[in-house]
């Protein structure tokens, strides 16, 4: 019968109309064949009118080949494959994503100011609509059956869709693919970053951080994975948070002493103490354009302090990065060549007079010289302080005003601490 439509056990659809071929086997063939790009071209030929599958952050997936340089409504793509501020604003204000949200099916949208009608139905995966495909009316008039056919080409977009982990792991929010585009490095240039940022109305302050949080053992599935990134995006109040490279990512940009106020890291701290989770802290950076180093240099945070043995949950890039350096060298140089012959000394007293002189002068240095706040640090009479202070400039001859020479002798407790976990 004309105009028939039966659904197969796959859920696809066969239709009949007008001759056309069988549309289960053409979409199914399409995605093993050559996925999203074949799919709209296979579709163009079926429904004689082009496509467009675009992602929740308004980006170009794929679309025909055939007949959509001839319409108005791709040329707000032709800026690097983003939608223009313009056309975003059209589909805000015709609320296109909220009726997809609510209805999950195609539906026929009015010709508005001369431009030809269209289909639009949502991509689903796992539930989360994570994009939308659009049919233009600009060769043929639509026929009774496009929005069934439409419903199918979504699920077959699905399909495909689900096979990339940033789609099956996130939650279809625009500002997430937002940032995973930065983090793989597909927005680069500034002014296109600025652009995307204005028509996605991503409002963030001069300072930003990124938060990497990685499991101490890889355990957990991915589907736990995403559910604790929703919790700590809650539990923070973090706009940002996605999972990527099976890690959870988070862009922070409040005011650092709101951020990271005792309060917060407190919270923060019990979170991933009570996941088994532990998380790096990129440096503080304000072009997003090199959002990838300060994702790298988190990572790295991570790593120094597992070879450190540290036990604390958060590691700051700034707390660890000399010894991050110190690693890069040691590829290079024996680092103990580096350690200062006064300490080498020190070491030595200690252990053949059971005495904590190198114990007190790294306190010493590290508390800025300050008498009192060392005395307490160490449990000390102050009087006993100053006494070990004495003893240390008369083995060494130390000069404590030297700035430079505080400066070497701290950074030679750094070779020290980090040579003595290389040996473990």
């Amino acid at each position: 019968m004309k105009g028939a439509i039966s659904v197969k056990k796959n859920g696809f659809v066969d239709a009949t109309t007008d001759g056309k071929k069988d549309v289960t086997r053409s979409l199914l063939s399409a995605l093993y064949s050559g996925g999203l790009q074949t799919l709209a071209d296979v579709v163009y030929s079926i429904m004689e009118n082009p496509i467009i599958i675009s992602d929740s952050s308004f980006k170009l997936l794929a679309t025909s080949k055939k007949g959509i340089k001839e319409i108005d409504y791709y040329s707000c793509y032709m800026n690097n494959d983003y939608m223009d501020e313009a056309s975003i604003l059209d589909i805000r204000r015709l609320k296109t994503i909220q009726r997809l949200n609510t209805t999950r099916l195609a539906y026929i949208e009015d010709s508005i100011q001369d431009k030809p009608r269209l289909i639009t139905a949502p991509v689903i995966v796992n539930d989360i609509m994570v994009g939308f495909v659009t049919l233009v009316e600009l060769f043929v008039p639509f026929k009774e059956n496009d929005l069934d056919v439409m419903n199918q080409v979504s699920m077959a977009i699905a399909i495909e869709l689900q096979k990339a982990e940033l789609y099956q792991n996130n939650s279809g929010l625009q500002h997430e693919y937002f940032l995973l585009d930065l983090l793989d490095g597909t927005l680069s240039n500034a002014a296109l970053i600025e652009s995307r940022s204005k028509a996605l109305n991503v409002r963030l302050n001069p300072n930003k951080r990124i938060v990497v949080m990685e499991f101490t053992k890889q355990f957990l599935v991915v589907k736990q994975l995403k559910t604790l990134a929703h919790e700590v995006k809650n539990v923070m109040r973090w706009e940002f948070v996605l999972v990527y490279e099976n890690r959870i990512v988070a862009l922070t940009s409040h005011r650092e002493d709101e951020i990271w106020s005792q309060e917060n890291k407190v919270k923060l701290d019990e979170f991933l103490t009570t996941n088994k989770l532990v998380a790096g802290v990129s440096k503080s950076f304000q072009y997003l354009g090199n959002i990838s180093k300060y994702y790298n240099g988190a990572l790295d945070s991570i790593a120094v302090a597992k070879y450190l043995g540290l036990e604390e949950t958060i590691f700051f890039f700034e707390d660890l990065f000399v010894y991050h350096i110190l690693k890069l060298c040691s590829k290079n140089v024996d680092l103990e060549n580096y350690i200062l012959d006064q300490l080498k000394l020190l070491i030595q007293y200690d252990r053949e007079n059971n005495t904590e002189l190198m114990d007190t002068l790294y306190c010493y240095l590290l508390n800025m010289k300050h008498t009192v706040k060392t005395s307490q640090d160490l449990h000390i009479h102050r009087n006993t302080l100053f006494y070990r202070l004495n003893k240390i400039q008369e083995l060494t001859y130390i000069n404590f005003e030297d700035g430079e020479i505080c400066f070497k002798i701290v950074l030679s407790f750094k070779l020290l601490e980090y040579l003595s976990h290389a040996v473990k």
